[in-house]
């Protein structure tokens, strides 16, 4: 019954689990981060950015409600002093021509769940919280298809950017996924206490 208590003691008082608190895993994980936390900012600041974006369009989508957005937009143009005759001007307003409330509408709707995702995303990657990784590949990666389609459909530098930029973000958060399961598997307090446990079992099992 001593070698029991003297083992159990001895399990209780290790450096791992004095005061509950695995100080071999916190150290190892503090050095960690600094090294993904540049990169991992910059990728929830651009969620941030995409967010705020989307929802100011979604919420400029609805101010023009039950108005000619395509007179609305030419009137802004001109105040801006931008040629309507420009080629791509003149497509956007001949595109406008054919948008009404139900479509702005719709819009407004999808806008405001794509900027709520971002923020979401960007929120969690702030905190380097393991779900928002998870969830910004996911998102990120289910989309790509449609961009893919979208290029190939009409090359753009701007689509192409945009498709590179979202490939690198999910490549570089599969990497810090796989990387932290890595490190959690051999942490240091873990390893010790999985040696202390095995060895509290062993003259269990010898008294025994």
């Amino acid at each position: 019954m001593n070698l029991r208590n003297a083992a159990t003691e001895e399990f209780v008082n290790s450096p791992a689990q004095r005061d509950g608190t695995n100080w071999g895993g916190m150290v190892a994980k503090k050095r960690s981060h600094p090294r993904g936390d540049g990169a991992l900012f910059a990728i929830a600041i651009f969620k941030f950015v995409k967010g705020v974006v989307l929802l100011a369009l979604a919420f400029g989508a609805l101010s023009f409600l039950h108005k000619d957005v395509a007179s609305e937009v030419g009137h802004w143009l001109d105040q801006l002093r931008i040629d309507p005759d420009n080629q791509f001007i003149g497509t956007l307003l001949r595109k406008l021509q054919l948008v009404h409330s139900k479509e702005l509408k719709e819009l407004s709707a999808l806008g405001t769940g794509y900027a709520a995702l971002f923020l979401t995303e960007g929120t969690g990657l702030l905190f380097r919280k393991r779900w928002a990784e998870w969830l910004t590949i996911i998102a990120t990666s289910s989309l790509m298809p449609i961009e893919m389609y979208e290029l190939i459909k009409q090359f753009t530098a701007v689509r192409l950017l945009a498709l590179l930029v979202n490939a690198a973000v999910v490549l570089y958060l599969i990497c810090l996924v796989r990387q932290k399961g890595t490190q959690d598997a051999k942490e240091p307090g873990n390893q010790e206490s999985d040696g202390i446990s095995k060895k509290v079992e062993g003259r269990i099992r010898n008294q025994k």
